[in-house]
C-alpha cells in the first residue's frame, strides 16, 4: 500500500484502499468510520452481516432478534456514532 511521504504537499488527501475482515459490530464500525476518507472492501466469512446481531425465525414465536453479548456508549463510540447517524 502507498503512504504519501510527509513531505507530499497534494491538495487532496490520498485515499487508501483498506480491507476490514468480519462484520460484526467492531467491523461494521471500522468500515463506517473509514469509508469517509478511504475505500474499504469487507470480507466476511457467513452468508450475512451483523456478527452476533441476528434476527431468527422460530417457529411458533416468530422472529426473535439475538443480540451483543455487551452494548454500551463508553465501549463503543463508533458504534454509537453508526446508530445515532442511521436513526438520524
Amino acid at each position: 500500500m502507498f503512504h504519501a511521504s510527509a513531505g507530499f504537499s497534494g491538495s487532496e488527501p490520498l485515499r487508501q484502499r483498506i480491507a476490514v475482515i468480519g462484520s460484526g459490530v467492531s467491523g461494521l464500525s471500522a468500515a463506517w468510520l473509514l469509508a469517509q476518507t478511504n475505500d474499504i472492501v469487507l470480507y466476511e466469512a457467513d452468508a450475512r452481516l451483523g456478527g452476533h446481531a441476528n434476527t431468527v425465525d422460530v417457529p411458533g414465536t416468530g422472529p426473535v432478534d439475538t443480540g451483543f453479548i455487551v452494548y454500551n456508549e463508553q465501549n463503543y463510540p463508533n458504534f454509537s456514532a453508526l446508530m445515532s447517524h442511521l436513526s438520524g
